[in-house]
């Protein structure tokens, strides 16, 4: 699975997001910010995401995370807005765990 377009906002999001759970400073979620959208610049869209490469690969990894697009949703059997652990060495959507029933 490659890295869309459709994905570039979220990043933006999802980084603006933890910014703000860190730190009530603007200029400091400015400066993330713009470091996510420089980083996006030199993105190679070919290559997948952290959970689709390292999903079923094996290592003792976890994944507790948002499912936040139709893509991830049917690799998980998951709906879109549910918040899912991923135990490790797991391949999905075996043993999928969702934590709420998604959006209110």
């Amino acid at each position: 699975m490659n890295t869309y377009l459709d994905c570039v906002p979220c990043f933006l999001r999802q980084s603006l997001e933890a910014a703000r759970g860190i730190t009530e400073d603007v200029h400091v979620h400015e400066r993330i910010v713009r470091d996510v959208l420089r980083m996006t610049a030199e993105l190679d869209l070919d290559q997948p995401g952290n959970f689709e490469t390292l999903s079923g690969a094996g290592a003792n990894i976890a994944f507790w995370f948002k499912v936040k697009c139709p893509v991830v949703a049917r690799q998980v059997g998951l709906p879109v807005g549910t918040h899912a652990l991923l135990p490790p060495t797991v391949r999905a959507p075996a043993r999928t765990i969702a934590l709420d029933e998604g959006p209110p």
